[in-house]
């Protein structure tokens, strides 16, 4: 079955509580930061969902340089530039969170979008729990066909992070779906 790497921030994260595990809140955050760092999210709790936002500050600060560095090592061949381009110039002109969402919402393109992944992971060596991602995508390349690169995604996953410094990148995730 051919899938798309998709590779960016991820700015949520939901869980819903009515997951028959009855594991504790901080089990859950304990595992989520294998993978990402825990303290970029402000948790909101609903009656039916854990819901974890990046922090807006966060974002602001941080995103655009993020992206600039992420896009420079990209091959920088059309359309690929003119994409980086439009959208770092949309980001510096974004005062809100909000602002931000929306142009990930409404671009439709390559190298930033919003996609949701639905993804699991591991509590303990039987429990699996089902979580939702949502990330802005800065590269989507397909149709992949392979399965079960889990390694590989986290190498990606690591590879991107201790390549730049920028606090936002702690939040990096990388997918195939």
């Amino acid at each position: 079955m051919g899938q798309y790497l998709q590779m960016g921030i991820c700015n949520q994260i939901v869980i819903d509580k009515d997951n028959k595990l009855n594991i504790a809140l901080e089990q859950v955050i304990e595992s989520l930061q294998q993978d990402m760092d825990m303290s970029l999210f402000e948790l909101i709790e609903t009656e039916e969902q854990f819901v974890f936002n990046i922090k807006e500050s966060i974002v602001m600060e941080h995103l655009h340089p993020f992206l600039q560095f992420q896009y420079s090592l990209y091959d920088q061949e059309e359309p690929y530039k003119k994409c980086f381009s439009s959208v770092l110039h949309a980001i510096t002109e974004c005062c809100s969170l909000q602002a931000i969402e929306e142009i990930a919402n409404r671009n439709g393109s390559p190298c930033f979008q919003t996609s949701i992944i639905d993804d699991e992971i591991k509590i303990s060596d039987w429990e699996w729990l089902r979580v939702e991602y949502t990330i802005w995508v800065m590269f989507a390349e397909g149709k992949i066909y392979m399965e079960a690169y889990e390694y590989f995604l986290r190498f990606l996953q690591n590879l991107t992070k201790a390549s730049n410094k920028s606090e936002i990148s702690g939040a990096f995730r990388c997918f195939i779906q």
